[in-house]
């Protein structure tokens, strides 16, 4: 799982990194050089709008965190306010996996700051609450979420869950790579 999760980043970074190397003259890739242990894999160049590497990259796994992106995509295309205090409760607890958390039941915080640390430190509870706030809750919020993804063609993904706790939460590395352009966005 680290790996899939691991690839990813690498080619953000990889992306950033061409964009660079763009500016400063033409850049010669060599893919065959490039060895992976990871079973999936794109590196896209963002400039051309085009994969320079792929590996198993149509392959569809679980996508456990990376959910995250596509939970925040659908929390700002909802237009709720940001300021407007969430809190913990009972129901953004995790009984899946029984993962813990910094965020203590009744922690009030502004809707900004549940998405940065859901975002940012990867926080379940709250990417919880962000569901179970929208206009519908959870399962309106989820079936944002993959509505949203057939939206940008992102065909093999599908989500169950705002946490990527849950396997079922599942893409391929193709569709990450939509969903990373999108977030850029």
């Amino acid at each position: 799982m680290n790996q899939r999760l691991t690839i990813v980043f690498l080619a953000l970074i990889a992306m950033a990194c061409f964009g660079r190397a763009a500016a400063q003259g033409p850049l010669v890739l060599d893919p065959a050089k490039l060895r992976l242990a990871s079973l999936n894999a794109v590196v896209v160049d963002a400039s051309a709008h085009r994969s320079v590497y792929a590996k198993g990259a149509d392959e569809v796994t679980p996508i456990a965190s990376l959910t995250k992106l596509m939970t925040a995509i659908v929390t700002l295309d909802a237009n709720l306010p940001l300021d407007e205090p969430i809190a913990i409760d009972m129901d953004d607890l995790d009984y899946l996996k029984g993962t813990t958390s910094r965020l203590r039941m009744g922690a009030e915080l502004p809707r900004r700051e549940m998405l940065r640390l859901a975002l940012m430190s990867s926080e379940n509870r709250a990417a919880s609450s962000l569901a179970r706030t929208y206009p519908g809750g959870t399962s309106a919020f989820v079936s944002a979420m993959n509505a949203k993804a057939a939206l940008l063609g992102m065909a093999n993904t599908r989500y169950a869950d705002p946490t990527g706790l849950s396997a079922q939460n599942v893409s391929t590395a193709n569709d990450l790579a939509v969903l990373v352009a999108a977030a850029a966005e």
